[in-house]
């Protein structure tokens, strides 16, 4: 399967649009796109690590043609977000085993504001659920207390 590259401006469209009331994470996180495209201090398309905004270097000037198609979509890529700070990171994952020790290891830590997965260009929806299906939001729980979680996927 052949998937064409996608611009940053893309990307983030993706990231920025979409949410639903089912999503686990529902910090307060959601600025305007321009917001994020300015925090983003790092962008290496080709890499594993392919755009973040962190705060230690977060006043780098940004030079990249953000509407060029250089991104290559395929595989599992994962946006997140770190409360503390204001970080956020955009990165590719090399199988789907790196991905669930992500997200869980995300969804227990109360510092992660958000976690969305991509796979082969596609946003890919989840719900977080405990052993008896009940649908769970970081904006409810303790997330270090969770115990056995169930990922159901769109």
């Amino acid at each position: 399967m052949s998937v064409q590259k996608i611009s940053l401006i893309d990307l983030m469209e993706q990231i920025h649009n979409g949410r639903r009331p089912d999503d686990f994470f529902r910090e307060d996180t959601d600025w305007a796109m321009v917001e994020y495209l300015d925090m983003i201090s790092l962008y290496t398309p080709d890499d594993r690590l392919i755009f973040a905004a962190r705060s230690h270097d977060r006043y780098k000037r940004l030079e990249a043609d953000i509407d060029e198609p250089a991104i290559d979509p395929a595989g599992i890529i994962v946006f997140y977000y770190i409360l503390t700070y204001d970080d956020f990171y955009c990165e590719r994952l090399p199988h789907t085993d790196a991905l669930y020790d992500r997200l869980y290891r995300a969804i227990r830590d109360p510092a992660v504001g958000d976690f969305m997965v991509f796979e082969n260009g596609s946003k890919k929806h989840y719900r977080v659920k405990d052993a008896y299906g009940v649908i769970l939001h970081s904006d409810e729980e303790d997330r270090r207390k969770l115990q056995a979680l169930l990922i159901d996927w769109d």
